[in-house]
């Protein structure tokens, strides 16, 4: 069963787009990855330097297989220095409700 993964982050005021411009570049990778179904990035209408990453992945253990390879290039891909905050993540399953 797919699951949802949503990742908040926030850029520091001024940054969003160069924020915006880093996630355009490192989800690349996280699109071709095994499990993955599709990624979208939102960016708050009212808050424009608050961002959602939406990732839909075939099964836990296809999000949890990604996590550790990004972890391995977190240092390399750039992106965790430019938040203004650590970024969090949530995983959801679909329910019949």
């Amino acid at each position: 069963m797919s699951i949802l993964v949503l990742l908040s982050c926030e850029a520091p005021d001024g940054r969003e787009g160069a924020v915006r411009d880093k996630l355009r570049e490192v989800l690349v990778d996280t699109r071709a990855f095994d499990g993955c179904e599709g990624v979208t990035v939102w960016q708050d209408e009212d808050r424009p330097t608050s961002f959602v990453v939406e990732e839909r992945w075939a099964s836990r253990a296809h999000s949890d297989a990604y996590s550790a390879w990004r972890a391995g290039r977190v240092e390399q891909d750039g992106l965790r220095s430019m938040l203004a905050e650590p970024a969090t993540k949530r995983h959801y399953d679909l329910t019949d409700a």
